[in-house]
């Protein structure tokens, strides 16, 4: 019995010690924290004047110096279209910085994507550029963004992963559908190709280009009737 009753109490001690830590990760690595971005631009500016574009990357209450990819894309109100992307670089204690001008009057949004440590966030703010010009309508419902990315180089007959990150309400969006309808200028036929949900907002798509050429990549993000929407980007294929 007293053998017996040790061996109870050794068991008990180890399961006692295996309960503990439970900030570890499935495969027993840490837990990470996620990363936080905050944009730093003035409410308002001069036509034609410099502005500064900043954002705040931190993770937990440590700065963020070593992100994957960090730039800006700033486009009319209203008009995603005509978006342009302004690359950031790192300044300080995880800020990064990146300069713009604004040519015309009017609303503008300015939002960061920022890629670090295997996490992807899209934070975003408006600037108004002197009176504000005619900009005042805009679209009911929810506030969905979509960033799509590519491989640097895409080489015909090979097969190519793209990523597209999805927020809504300023939250990644999961269990969302994502296609890419993807077409060259003067053929007829789209191709369709769905996206596979790896989790936390982000979806992957593969696909292979049967030729060199410029395409059309239209992104289509649908989530019942709640979500249904959709942004143009083109890329060269070697």
């Amino acid at each position: 019995m007293k053998k017996a009753w040790m061996v109870l109490m050794g068991t008990a001690i180890i399961l006692a010690a295996c309960g503990q830590g439970n900030d570890k990760s499935s495969d027993g690595g840490e837990m990470q924290k996620p990363i936080d971005a905050q944009i730093d631009i003035p409410k308002q500016a001069d036509k034609g004047e410099k502005v500064t574009l900043a954002v705040t990357v931190t993770q937990g209450d440590k700065a963020v110096d070593d992100a994957g990819e960090l730039e800006f894309e700033v486009w009319p109100k209203d008009k995603k279209e005509d978006s342009k992307v302004v690359e950031a670089k790192h300044d300080k204690e995880g800020l990064y910085k990146g300069e713009t001008t604004f040519d015309q009057d009017g609303t503008y949004v300015v939002q960061a994507h920022v890629t670090a440590r295997d996490m992807h966030t899209m934070p975003k703010e408006e600037i108004t550029i002197g009176n504000g010009g005619d900009h005042e309508h805009h679209h009911e419902g929810s506030d969905t963004s979509i960033h799509f990315m590519a491989p640097e180089e895409l080489n015909a007959s090979q097969d190519e992963v793209f990523t597209v990150h999805v927020e809504n309400d300023k939250k990644p969006l999961t269990g969302a559908e994502v296609r890419l309808e993807i077409s060259q200028e003067g053929v007829e036929k789209h191709e369709w190709i769905d996206g596979t949900e790896k989790g936390n907002g982000e979806y992957e798509v593969k696909h292979t280009f049967p030729e060199a050429g410029e395409y059309m990549v239209k992104v289509h993000v649908t989530k019942g009737d709640e979500v249904h929407d959709h942004i143009m980007e083109t890329v060269k294929v070697d």
